[in-house]
């Protein structure tokens, strides 16, 4: 029973000094799961959204939309020429 209860609090608190090879290795993999969220939730905040403003202070969004709506009129202008070339 004494095992089973030092295995607990060892398992609970990592930061007690229990000894023994099983609490090292739940330190480390402690450790490592806790770098490896840091690092996840620090590089999720890089990035641009669409609302920051890009170059000439549009939006990216905006200059989505915008790129969309020149690729129609080009494709709508290459349509009517091809019409008028016949």
């Amino acid at each position: 029973m004494k095992e089973a209860v030092s295995h607990l609090r060892g398992s609970l608190f990592l930061c007690l000094p229990l000894g023994g090879r099983y609490d090292a290795m739940m330190r480390t993999r402690f450790f490592l799961v806790w770098m490896s969220a840091t690092l996840i939730l620090t590089a999720s905040g890089c990035g641009s959204a669409d609302s920051d403003p890009g170059p000439g202070g549009v939006t990216a969004g905006d200059a989505k939309a915008l790129d969309a709506a020149a690729k129609k009129l080009d494709e709508r202008d290459n349509a009517a020429d091809a019409a008028t070339q016949k």
